[in-house]
This record gives C-alpha cells, sequence and structure tokens, in this order.
C-alpha cells in the first residue's frame, strides 16, 4: 500500500511541476510576442513618418570674414524641404578625422512643409577640412512625439564652395 501511494504523489507533484513549467513558458512567451508587436507597431509608425520627409541642399557655401582678430570660417546652408510633413528640427554635426574634431550637435532648426531655411553657422574651427557633414532630421507626431528619424542623414561634401 505504501509503494503505491508514493508513486501516486510522484506522478501527482510531476503533473504539477510540468503545469507549473507550462504556465512560465506560455507567460513568457505572450509577453515577449507582445513586445515584439509593439516593437513592430513603433517601426511602422516611425517609416511612416520619416517616409514623408524630403530633404533637398539648395545652396551651401563658406567664407571668411575679414576684420576679427582670428578670422573664423562661417558657413550658409540652404535647405528646402521637399517631403509632406514638416520637419520640427534638424540636428547638424561637422567631423573632421585627423583631428578627432566633433562639432557635436549644431541646431539647424525646422523647415516647414515645402518651406526653405537658411541657416550661417559663424566661429567654426579655423583651418579644419572636415570630413563630413550630416543631418539627421527630427519630427512632431499629432500627439506631441519626437520622432528621429535617423535612417534618414543626409550628408554633405565637406567642401562647399566660396560665397
Amino acid at each position: 500500500m505504501k509503494k503505491g501511494m508514493s508513486s501516486l504523489v510522484g506522478i501527482i507533484l510531476l503533473i504539477g511541476v510540468a503545469v507549473t513549467i507550462a504556465i512560465l513558458l506560455l507567460n513568457f512567451f505572450d509577453v515577449f510576442s507582445q513586445n515584439q508587436m509593439d516593437n513592430i507597431d513603433n517601426e511602422t509608425f516611425r517609416d511612416d513618418y520619416c517616409g514623408r520627409v524630403a530633404i533637398e541642399l539648395e545652396n551651401m557655401c563658406s567664407f571668411v570674414e575679414i576684420g576679427g582678430a582670428t578670422p573664423d570660417p562661417e558657413l550658409k546652408i540652404e535647405l528646402k524641404n521637399a517631403g509632406s510633413i514638416d520637419i520640427e528640427d534638424i540636428n547638424f554635426s561637422l567631423y573632421e578625422e585627423d583631428s578627432g574634431y566633433d562639432s557635436g550637435v549644431l541646431n539647424f532648426g525646422g523647415i516647414v512643409r515645402y518651406g526653405i531655411s537658411r541657416q550661417q553657422f559663424n566661429d567654426l574651427p579655423n583651418g579644419n577640412d572636415f570630413d563630413r557633414m550630416t543631418l539627421i532630421p527630427y519630427l512632431l507626431t499629432e500627439d506631441g512625439t519626437i520622432i528621429t528619424c535617423d535612417t534618414i542623414v543626409l550628408e554633405l561634401n565637406p567642401y562647399p564652395s566660396d560665397c
């Protein structure tokens, strides 16, 4: 009698452990699949907005203003928003690999849909031949969310013409 009872207790414990593991796995996969669906929805949402962005370089030139003690180069950039959505802000960065110079983020400002924005950046480091200039647009959704369109990086010619 004791021998049969211990087998029954063992089977019940085994079934209990199996059911507990099954519940834990189902819960994990439910949460995991929901997170994956949220990521897909967020990427689709971002791609929908960023797909409507089109930035065109209208004009870019550089000059050195004479008259200061140490004249620093200045850069004029004119961008057109040819996309069907307002651009809230544009991060503009300059890089020079030999010296390791990185301007950090210079605020270009926003551009309304089909509008043109002109910016002048003063006091750039003298003597730097920039290897790369990048523009990354930011958008504002109807619900106030800011979207970074880091898949749309406009790389500019690092050697602009003289103004």
